[in-house]
């Protein structure tokens, strides 16, 4: 693709009130974004009702000032129509002209299982635990872990991943200028170092505004094999998510929970509506039939420490008791395995098995 028509393409995503069927039915109209921006004072009048008055030197100078900045933030722009785009997104009705991405772009095509993991922001210690459970699952296995960045099961199944040495994808519902929330700049920088990304489709200087959030959630349907919702009400954008999967025919999948927690209705919900239920991270790996190949310790040994882990959580001080050593020495072990994606270690401190026969 031509730089010309590159910047065409980030001006037209750039101007406020066009979205991506605006703008694909004005490059149908006019053949091309170039030829669009020239045509700007003849656009179609259902566009044009969209838009405030425009010129084209005016476009012309937002499409090279979009370039200039994803330059200076070392940010990839991906435009629908080149190599780089990933494939998944395609079966989206109206996929993004462009999407923003900040990290390895590799990330976003190649694994053998992409996984939407999202629930609620106002989550319970149990939802948050378990999103971590799962991420860290997933990831340990090489699965890349996307999720939405929100407070929350979002953040908690990020951590999850980057945590145990695995590959996270944060799809934002914001500009990657202005990071929302506010945490998530602070797990920018794990998610980097794994080889993860960032991404949004929304051009840098874009105000933060309610109904960017539904736009992101179809993005986290589409990435995916299949989305797990931990903990949502009944009415939530992690529903949301949902429809937009089931409509692009992908597995959704469901964590059970105390029925009498208003985060539990919506993954209730789900699995009275046919979602499949699970309790453990290597269910999702074995529904694809990838069997435990991936897994970061194939050697099956079952040492008398997982074996325990295997009955139940533990402390370390319970551990250290029932297999008669110090806990110094468990502590060590415990931190190999750990680093291995075999065990973690949930709040409150006691250790969970999630690798090959967690419970």
């Amino acid at each position: 693709m031509e730089r010309e028509e590159r910047q065409a393409r980030l001006a037209l995503n750039a101007v406020p009130g066009l979205g991506p069927s605006s703008i694909r039915r004005l490059l149908e109209w006019a053949g091309s974004a170039s030829a669009a921006l020239t045509q700007c004072q003849h656009w179609p009048e259902a566009v044009r009702r969209q838009t405030s008055s425009l010129e084209e030197e005016a476009l012309r100078r937002l499409g090279r000032e979009q370039e200039a900045w994803c330059l200076e933030n070392k940010v990839e722009a991906l435009i629908q129509g080149q190599k780089a785009y990933p494939d998944r997104l395609e079966h989206l009705e109206h996929p993004p002209p462009v999407l923003f991405v900040l990290g390895q772009v590799e990330a976003l095509q190649g694994s053998p299982l992409p996984f939407t993991v999202i629930g609620a922001r106002a989550c319970t210690s149990y939802g948050r635990s378990q999103a971590h459970r799962f991420g860290a699952g997933l990831a340990s296995r090489g699965a890349v872990v996307y999720s939405g960045g929100a407070r929350g099961i979002d953040q908690a199944a990020l951590r999850g991943a980057v945590d145990h040495g695995g590959v996270a994808v944060a799809v934002l519902g914001s500009s990657l200028d202005r990071l929302y929330p506010a945490e998530i700049p602070a797990l920018i920088e794990p998610i980097l170092e794994q080889g993860g990304a960032v991404v949004s489709e929304f051009p840098f200087g874009s105000q933060i505004r309610r109904g960017n959030f539904p736009r992101r959630n179809r993005l986290l349907a589409a990435f995916a094999r299949g989305v797990l919702v931990v903990e949502a009400t009944e009415k939530s954008g992690s529903m949301i998510t949902v429809g937009w999967a089931l409509d692009l025919g992908r597995d959704v999948f469901a964590l059970p929970g105390p029925v009498d927690s208003r985060a539990s209705h919506g993954p209730i919900r789900l699995l009275r509506e046919g979602a499949m239920a699970v309790n453990d991270p290597g269910q999702i790996w074995q529904h694809y039939n990838l069997g435990e190949a991936s897994d970061p310790d194939s050697s099956g040994a079952q040492t008398p420490l997982l074996a325990l882990l295997h009955q139940g959580d533990h402390s370390l001080d319970s551990l250290a008791q029932a297999l008669g050593q110090p806990p110094e020495r468990v502590l060590l072990d415990l931190v190999e395995l750990e680093l291995k994606g075999r065990v973690i270690r949930l709040p409150g401190g006691a250790y969970h098995r999630c690798g090959p026969g967690g419970s």
